[in-house]
């Protein structure tokens, strides 16, 4: 049985995304799982380290698990948390944060994901991955 959490929810959609990148294959959900992989990762750190120390701690805790806002999760990592996250790293996702709702279904803020727009969803995973995966063996090293 496969493990339940955002991890590894996020490594599933990782290596999808990668096998159709691979395959040449382009569609505008694409762009939407970028996000929603970039989400996953940001709230494994969250929901694994983040140790708040007080009833309000805890529930903006929960609040930012139910965001679906890669800027909202960054700025708690970093306020909250204390991370330091790359500036560079910080932009990628933050370009992308409208792709999962906009991408979706259609609406006044809708449209359809460009080849350029897949691409920031994959430079914003490989971003954010690698800021997860260092944090995370910075945590279980500390």
């Amino acid at each position: 049985m496969e493990e339940n959490s955002y991890f590894a929810f996020a490594e599933r959609d990782y290596r999808f995304f990668l096998r159709v990148r691979e395959t040449g294959t382009e569609g505008g959900t694409l762009a939407a799982l970028g996000q929603n992989i970039c989400e996953r990762y940001l709230k494994h750190i969250v929901e694994l380290y983040a140790k708040p120390e007080d009833e309000l701690g805890t529930l903006e805790k929960e609040s930012v698990l139910h965001t679906h806002s890669l800027h909202r999760l960054i700025r708690y990592l970093k306020e909250k948390m204390g991370l330091k996250i790359p500036e560079h790293t910080e932009e990628c996702p933050k370009k992308i944060d409208v792709f999962f709702t906009a991408t979706m279904e259609p609406g006044d803020n809708s449209f359809f994901p460009s080849e350029e727009d897949i691409e920031d969803a994959w430079e914003a995973v490989l971003q954010t991955k690698g800021v997860v995966e260092d944090v995370i063996w910075t945590m279980e090293c500390i």
